[in-house]
């Protein structure tokens, strides 16, 4: 008797891979640390001076003095002047000692001594003219900075003049200068003084009333040292925080600043230097540019550094007569502006987007376009194209968003060819909205309550009902105008899908919570298209955010750091605004190189680079990952793939040469230690493995330096690269070849496992060599010969000739041109496979070749599998269709077990059936790995990849084919062993008839047993079989790769 065979209760292989899966998803799923403050509360303590307002280096300057009035509005009484009498008293061996007294003195205004630097009323003009006098009298100069931040009360201005104050006072520190008391602010009261000076019936014109109510200031001095003494021209800083829309209001705003100095700067004296930056925005400086009269006591040894306002020159000046006639020029030479125009912007964006074959123009010339782009290589341009559609979105009612807006449709115009110079009109579709969508108005709270806000906000927003209550058509909320707009965008690309549809998206806005509200509404409608936008802001990329933010291009001037000379110890800012103050004020210092004085020459160049050259950048998995198209050249870091960006010099070359070397040496080392350390049968794997490890070290070595010169970059977790399905692409293209290989290699070991075993050899008729196209193609063309005999022999000849590459070639190249046809017409029909997210020509002609190669080789993978499992089903319903004649050689084999002759047929067949069987079983996993592979290379993770409808047709409907052929083949297995056994109980009935062999009985009963339990291989249950399981692969791939995404954005 054969042995019986073994129940599967071992463990099933899908264990072990789950819990793999598991740890994997446990580690991304693995939260940050989150910072919890555990500050008290402040509680409220006395004064130690009238003149101090609390206000910690971070906090908002207007905000500061707002609730210091509040908390003390004894002081709004204008009758009140501070006593401050200081001495020295000397004592033995010279030795001084000082004393201070200080007190709160009320007197009328009109007792007021004529020294008013004796007893200066608090918060007053005068208070601060006797400081200044004082520091001239000491340290014979002083640098005034007057900066201009918006009063707005709501919450993007509150935010604006928090973030610019700690850019500036992060910049100052980067000069070398710390606060003097970094513990509170001090402000002028001009409110009082207007009145005053209202009520005193001056007939001259009282410009007070024309400056901010309060005046916020601070001093900061140079770093103590006690290695070199303090150079004398480190002179002490006065910053004045400015609201500058109450200048925007005047007439005349360069008369109102002139005014405004001349009242701080009261000592006509040279060691007085007064510097403005500002204006806050394009409105105020265009009203400046309004400006006609020329004077020399305007801006008179003084400049005014511009780090905000990004509209063109002649966008800013009103007419168009202003512009021809330059009357405001000279006012233009003594604004130095450090940050990029709208125009640079608009360029830089509109070559990213022909970098990634979106042209919203029709090309006449390639060269003009790559000369527009600065030599740009990997612009993916066709002459004669057909332009592309895209949507400009911007707010109704600012400057900022009507100019950005109208510079991106000028480029479009100069992109495109004279033909067509007004092709934006056509295929450049705009949408408004008005600044703030979320209606929320202005509020000024604790920050305690902000956070209770917030965090009731939050919960607000989880629950449904809050949320369509929000999106009601009601109220100040235009939520509701948001999701129309994104239906009537949506209309449109149904309208313009014959041509393309929408392409790209832009956002021309200038508010970042009105930029996070339209991506919400409009990435999940347009998965594929490309989202746009100008100035980077981490609000981009928080973790909440990532989901509507993540593959959103941002053209900046700057990012959130600087190159590391010059940003020193700085961390990070959160928008590039800060970062544009942060280096205005190092300009204004004149010290942006550490140690060194800077030239006029450096300066000009500094500042040109930071004009011409914006910045560029895609919101990543973690953060912005840097995409200029231009070097940092000492001003910006340098962009991660700087390093292909040029051609590698001779260190570069050896580097990469020594890095490939070095992990080459790693894998072989690790190969021949698990080479001596693992089973015989395992070794060939191992080495399979080296040699895959290294090919794809050498494709990640080499894909780059054949890249556009570093337009696509190199990474697995940004999330804004290709070449990670590229790799896996790879991977899955090299393991269908290897398994073409273990299908060929295994085919062969069955054939002659089957021949040994059961004695027989290869007999091809010569009439099989004269089958016609169709009989080859035709599987189930074999005739039934039922209750007939056959021999073995002729059958298996029959089987292997069907088997050969002539034959299965023929079929499978037939199922191709089928599917083809089958397919061709859906993608005619609208259904059409997403463009890859490429990045210049060399990586989308690859990524294309590797998408072509992988999904051919899946494909011819499948069918051939598919086509060998029909082959064996149909092969084995043959078997059991007739009588079939075994070798004697075979049958005397068998006959050791004592079995009557027909039993030991039986049991031949059915041990044939088996391994045959079970051979053919193991090939059906392998189109499902490959399609896993397959899928994974598409994971969102990598890239914004997406899976189509007929994405998802064609990977179920492949999955279909092998999964139906691997039923047949179980099924065709299950039907031979049921009329075995129906043979065998007949023949056991015969035999407990004819002889009443109770022994012989028993063995047949014995192996009718050993067939029934049969539970290995193709004869596996249902829960452990390879259909199963192989069909769970590519399906818990789709939901692993979720899983995945999920767990790695929530971790980041």
């Amino acid at each position: 008797m054969s042995e019986k065979n073994k129940s599967d209760n071992q463990s099933s292989p899908a264990v072990p891979t789950i819990a793999i899966i598991a740890l994997l998803v446990s580690l991304f799923a693995a939260q940050e640390t989150i910072l919890k403050p555990t500050r008290p509360l402040m509680i409220n303590t006395e004064r130690m001076s009238t003149e101090d307002v609390r206000s910690r280096l971070w906090q908002d300057p207007f905000e500061a003095v707002e609730q210091h009035r509040k908390q003390f509005p004894s002081e709004n009484e204008s009758n009140k002047s501070s006593l401050s009498v200081s001495g020295t008293v000397s004592q033995s061996e010279g030795e001084k000692s000082s004393f201070t007294v200080s007190g709160t003195v009320t007197q009328k205004m009109e007792e007021s001594a004529p020294d008013e630097c004796n007893r200066p009323i608090i918060h007053s003009i005068e208070k601060l003219r006797c400081r200044i006098k004082e520091e001239i009298r000491i340290n014979e100069s002083l640098h005034i900075l007057a900066v201009m931040l918006p009063g707005g009360p709501y919450a993007e201005d509150h935010e604006w003049r928090l973030r610019n104050r700690y850019a500036l006072i992060s910049g100052l520190y980067a000069g070398n200068y710390v606060p003097e008391d970094s513990e509170h602010i001090k402000f002028i009261n001009f409110k009082d003084t207007c009145k005053k000076t209202l009520e005193a019936e001056n007939k001259e014109k009282n410009y007070f009333c024309d400056f901010p109510e309060y005046v916020p200031y601070e001093f900061f001095e140079p770093i103590p040292t006690t290695q070199v003494s303090i150079p004398k021209d480190e002179n002490k800083i006065l910053v004045l925080w400015l609201n500058n829309d109450k200048f925007a209001l005047s007439a005349n705003i360069l008369e109102t600043l002139h005014q405004f100095r001349k009242q701080i700067q009261f000592i006509n004296t040279s060691g007085i230097k007064f510097d403005i930056v500002g204006p806050y925005n394009s409105q105020t400086l265009r009203k400046l540019y309004g400006q006609k009269e020329e004077s020399d006591k305007y801006l008179e040894n003084s400049h005014i550094f511009s780090p905000f306002v990004t509209a063109d020159n002649d966008q800013l000046n009103n007419t168009k007569v202003d512009r021809e006639s330059k009357s405001n020029e000279w006012l233009q030479n003594k604004i130095i502006r450090t940050t990029g125009t709208h125009s640079n912007l608009a360029n830089t964006l509109l070559c990213e987007l022909a970098l990634r074959g979106i042209t919203p123009y029709q090309i006449k010339s390639v060269e003009t376009i790559k000369g527009m782009c600065s030599g740009l290589k990997g612009l993916k341009l066709t002459a004669g194209n057909q332009p592309h559609h895209i949507v400009l979105i911007g707010e109704l009612d600012t400057f900022y968003s009507q100019m950005l807006t109208e510079s991106i449709l000028k480029k479009i115009d100069e992109f495109s060819s004279s033909e067509n110079a007004k092709i934006s009109e056509t295929h450049v579709h705009g949408f408004h909205y008005l600044r703030g969508l979320d209606g929320i108005t202005s509020q000024r709270t604790s920050t305690n309550q902000d956070n209770k806000n917030k965090e009731s906000q939050t919960n607000k927003l989880d629950n449904k009902e809050a949320r369509e209550q929000a999106e009601r058509p009601t109220g100040t909320s235009q939520l509701d105008y948001l999701l129309r707009l994104a239906e009537q965008i949506k209309h449109l690309d149904r309208i313009k899908a014959k041509e393309g549809g929408i392409k790209a998206i832009g956002i021309t806005g200038s508010d970042a919570y009105d930029k996070l509200l339209i991506l919400q509404a409009l990435r999940d409608k347009f998965p594929n298209a490309l989202f746009f936008t100008t100035d980077l802001d981490a609000r981009l990329f928080h973790p909440t955010e990532i989901k509507s933010t993540r593959n959103l291009i941002v053209a900046s001037s700057y990012g959130l750091q600087l190159h590391h000379e010059l940003q020193r110890n700085t961390p990070p800012f959160r928008d590039s605004y800060q970062t544009a103050l942060y280096l205005t004020t190092l300009l204004a210092l004149q010290k942006f190189h550490p140690g060194n004085q800077s030239s006029k020459d450096s300066l000009e160049a500094i500042i040109k680079h930071s004009l011409d050259k914006p910045r560029l950048f895609e919101i990543g998995n973690y953060g912005a990952v840097d995409l200029s198209h231009t070097l940092g050249n000492k001003i910006h870091p340098e962009p991660e793939n700087a390093s292909a960006s040029k051609f590698p010099n001779e260190e570069e070359i050896l580097g990469n040469i020594l890095e490939f070397i070095y992990f080459v040496l790693s894998i072989l080392t690790l190969t021949l230690l698990l080479y001596c350390l693992l089973p015989k049968n395992l070794r060939p794997i191992i080495v399979r493995v080296c040699i895959g490890a290294i090919g794809l070290i050498f494709f990640y070595q080499a894909i780059p330096a054949l890249d556009d010169h570093g337009s696509e970059s190199l990474s697995f977790t940004n999330g804004t690269s290709i070449w990670p399905a590229n790799g896996i692409r790879f991977v899955a293209i090299t393991l269908a070849i290897c398994f073409f290989c273990s299908v060929i290699k295994q085919l062969r070991k069955n054939y002659l496992d089957i021949a040994r075993k059961y004695k027989l050899r290869k007999v091809v008729k010569e009439q099989e060599e004269n089958r016609g196209l169709c009989s080859q193609l035709l599987v189930d063309e074999w005739k039934t010969t039922s209750n007939k005999n056959r021999l073995i022999t002729d059958i298996w000849s029959e089987y292997l000739e069907l088997r050969r590459f002539n034959h299965c070639g023929k079929k499978v190249g037939c199922m191709l041109g089928l599917f083809s046809i089958f397919v061709i017409p859906l993608i005619l029909a609208g259904f059409s496979i997403p463009e890859a997210p490429f990045r210049g020509v060399t990586s989308y002609y690859m990524s294309t070749f590797f998408l072509f190669l992988a999904v051919a080789t899946y494909l011819i993978l499948t069918l051939v599998i598919a086509e060998i499992t029909r082959l064996t089903s149909r092969f084995i319903k043959e078997l059991t269709s007739c009588n079939i004649d075994w070798p004697p050689k075979t049958i005397n084999a068998y006959k050791k077990y004592g079995l009557p002759t027909d039993a030991v047929r039986n049991k031949i067949l059915m041990d044939f059936i088996h391994q045959q069987a079970n051979a053919i079983n193991n090939f059906i996993y392998y189109p499902f790995i490959i399609l896993f592979l397959l899928i994974l290379s598409r994971s969102y993770f990598f890239d914004n990849w997406q899976i189509s409808p007929l994405l998802l047709f064609i990977f179920i409907f492949t999955a279909l084919i092998t999964l139906g052929s691997a039923i047949r083949l179980r099924k065709s297995s299950e039907d031979a062993r049921k009329h075995i056994l129906d043979k065998l109980d007949q023949s056991l009935t015969g035999n407990q008839i004819r002889t009443n062999d109770s022994e012989r009985s028993v063995q047949i009963k014995s192996l009718i047993n050993d067939i029934k339990d049969l539970k290995d291989g193709v004869f596996q249950p249902l829960s452990h079989h390879p259909i199963v399981l192989s069909w769970l692969i590519p399906f818990s791939s789709i939901a692993g790769v979720s899983l995945f995404e999920y767990f790695a954005f929530s971790a980041s």
